[in-house]
């Protein structure tokens, strides 16, 4: 989690994972945009001074703000460790769900032919009704034939009517439940993975280096309640160091501002 819980959806997450107040609370400190990190999009690593820094702990940080190093950005991120479930092949479904959900497609199912080009008019009339098909608006409808013959090849048909992955877990589940068969992995419940211990709190820094034209993330897994103190003064002294470089544009603009100039 890297947003702290408002909606029904984020409490139940945090609830699930037993997010203890403190880790959440320090979520309230991110910026708006935390969608970034560590091998991630372009934060990819390399080498040098583009290579990734991950630590364990916060003591292990031996990274100091000077004129080699500046930290731009940061967020915290509660997680709880987990691996794949074996059982089901991370989907969260149980035997028979999962053999219907891998028959699917031909490249996977042990048949060599999926039913992704096979629904009925059942199937297609619950894909309309969520609007996962046709125009609703313009009241444009699709024929089931037009529907199959475009999931039949690759590029086949119109391509507005190919499933996509939300289309594919619809009909899983639709069809699974007329056949009687649906229901969750008995080993991770239907999560997909099975956690491997407590929750704990990470923090990610982007770090740049002006003198040698280069970033990179910087991930501390596991922050302690205790140090928080110390991280505040580390983000704290970076926030002072941005601030100070960009110092003598605000003096400049008030300036302008006090004499009548209009920027």
């Amino acid at each position: 989690m890297r947003n702290y819980p408002t909606d029904s959806y984020e409490k139940e997450e945090a609830k699930k994972i037993k997010a203890p107040d403190w880790m959440l609370e320090q979520l309230k400190l991110n910026p708006e945009y935390v969608s970034w990190g560590v091998y991630e999009d372009y934060m990819t690593g390399g080498e040098g001074w583009t290579k990734a820094i991950i630590v364990d702990k916060w003591q292990d940080l031996n990274i100091g703000l000077d004129e080699l190093n500046e930290v731009v950005d940061f967020y915290f991120e509660v997680e709880k460790p987990s691996r794949d479930c074996d059982g089901c092949e991370s989907t969260g479904y149980n035997s028979k769900t999962l053999e219907l959900s891998n028959n699917f497609y031909s490249h996977s199912s042990s048949t060599g032919k999926g039913w992704n080009s096979e629904i009925t008019q059942e199937e297609m009339e619950m894909l309309i009704k969520k609007q996962r098909l046709g125009n609703p608006l313009r009241e444009v409808m699709p024929s089931l034939e037009a529907i199959n013959n475009a999931n039949r090849t690759i590029g086949g048909g119109n391509f507005l009517y190919n499933h996509d992955a939300i289309n594919r877990m619809l009909l899983i589940e639709f069809r699974a439940k007329k056949l009687g068969i649906f229901g969750k992995c008995r080993e991770c419940h239907g999560e997909g993975s099975i956690y491997t211990g407590p929750c704990r709190l990470s923090l990610t820094l982007w770090l740049i280096h002006p003198r040698k034209g280069a970033s990179r993330g910087v991930l501390v897994k596991e922050i302690q309640e205790d140090e928080l103190e110390k991280v505040y003064n580390f983000l704290h002294e970076a926030d002072l160091r941005n601030e100070m470089r960009f110092s003598k544009v605000e003096e400049t603009l008030q300036g302008l501002k006090g004499v009548g100039k209009n920027l």
